[in-house]
């Protein structure tokens, strides 16, 4: 017990370098007890893609049904893939095509899942570096223990292996190089990589555009922020497949346009554009703008998990949210509601999502469809997701209630 309270106390106060790696330490041996033994098959469907990018033409990359990220992702993960062959070994190439029970049943299979693995996690816990840092000195050592502890990040990023770690980077160093930094330039060079690693970023943009003084600073910062866009989308704006795939496909039409109240003469309101620009006007009219903008930008993400059938690696987006949370509090104290009905969602979903990520342990688990619906009927299956889903969205608008609610000032006062 003596131990504990030494480390809280420590934690509670300004950060060391030595506090600073430990709790980075404790972090990196988390994921790598995870990594290697954890399997989701987008992993490797997404591995085989991004080992084509160097070996086709863009045309020819983007009629894959699966490439589905723009270029500046698939240059920088065919990066870390190229970077890993030392760890990955002459085999590699040969394993991630073999079918999928003797993939599972290779010897170098717990290899091979940590070397694909570490980029991310080297990526991640950079991410979290850089965000406890926006905050107060007395307050970073729990945001970065947070972070690191938290199990939706743990099996969003380590288990699921999310490619969104790219984009949620950079929105936290624009963050980070505004608040800390005060450099427009680089923020808005962030942000801009951000959109061109992954669109949704874009949602953030307005409400950093809001902050800055004239209409000078926002015209240059825009542009800042097009050029890298600009510049990595371009070659492929002529390339049908890339807009199917990459700008109106995925998840879109049911992000976009599913949620929606019937108005008349063919006219619905669409929930997820009402919620955002209601987020949005209300961010012009606040006072504190530069300091509201970190719990506004990751607010304006919200209307996607709310009235959509989001995917449940998507909520690593709102881990700096979930942290903003914690450290408001006195106490060490979780949005249980919240975590327990995400991970419920996860349990109620196919096996893919929960007990068959274990496959690289037990192979036989990759032959599971989905257990509980075979225990239960579909129907009952499906009203319990949509129960699970309308109670964790109730608890993700009481976490942001509750952070608004706070005087989070503080939170990013200098020592």
């Amino acid at each position: 017990m003596k131990v504990i309270k030494n480390v809280v106390s420590q934690i509670n106060r300004a950060p060391t370098l030595q506090i600073t790696i430990a709790i980075l330490s404790v972090g990196f041996l988390l994921r790598c007890i995870i990594a290697p033994f954890t399997l989701n098959w987008d992993l490797l469907a997404n591995t085989k893609t991004i080992y084509s990018w160097s070996q086709l033409s863009s045309r020819e990359f983007y009629e894959q049904p699966l490439a589905t990220y723009p270029p500046l992702t698939y240059h920088t993960l065919s990066f870390f893939l190229r970077s890993s062959m030392v760890l990955l070994g002459p085999n590699f190439t040969k394993w991630v095509n073999l079918p999928d029970l003797f993939l599972l049943t290779d010897p170098y299979i717990f290899r091979y899942l940590f070397a694909i693995k570490l980029p991310y996690i080297l990526l991640e816990l950079t991410t979290a570096f850089f965000f406890s840092k926006i905050f107060a000195l007395r307050l970073q050592s729990k945001a970065l223990l947070f972070w690191m502890l938290n199990p939706i990040a743990l099996f969003t990023l380590t288990a699921w292996t999310n490619v969104d770690v790219l984009p949620i980077l950079c929105m936290v160093l624009g963050i980070y190089f505004y608040l800390r930094r005060g450099s427009i330039v680089w923020s808005a060079v962030s942000f801009g990589f951000g959109v061109a690693f992954k669109l949704f970023p874009i949602f953030a943009v307005p409400f950093f555009l809001l902050t800055l003084r004239s209409w000078r600073q926002r015209v240059f910062a825009a542009a800042l922020i097009a050029l890298p866009v600009a510049l990595t989308h371009y070659p492929l704006l002529k390339v049908s497949a890339y807009w199917a795939h990459v700008i109106f496909g995925g998840q879109s039409q049911n992000v976009f346009y599913f949620s929606a109240i019937p108005l008349g003469l063919d006219r619905v309101l669409l929930f997820f554009y009402f919620s955002y620009a209601l987020i949005l006007f209300h961010f012009s009219t606040v006072s504190r703008r530069k300091t509201l903008l970190p719990l506004y930008m990751w607010c304006s993400l919200l209307p996607i998990f709310l009235f959509s059938k989001f995917n449940v690696p998507w909520m690593y987006w709102l881990i700096p949210l979930l942290i903003m949370h914690l450290i408001s509090q006195k106490a060490l104290s979780f949005s249980h509601s919240l975590y327990i009905f995400y991970f419920l969602i996860i349990f109620l979903s196919q096996a893919s999502l929960n007990i068959g990520m274990l496959a690289p342990l037990e192979p036989t688990l990759s032959t599971l469809d989905w257990p509980v619906r075979d225990v239960l009927k579909s129907g009952q299956t499906n009203n319990l997701l949509s129960i699970c889903q309308s109670i964790f969205s109730a608890a993700l608008i009481t976490v942001a209630w509750i952070i608004y609610q706070k005087k989070i000032d503080p939170l990013y006062e200098k020592a």
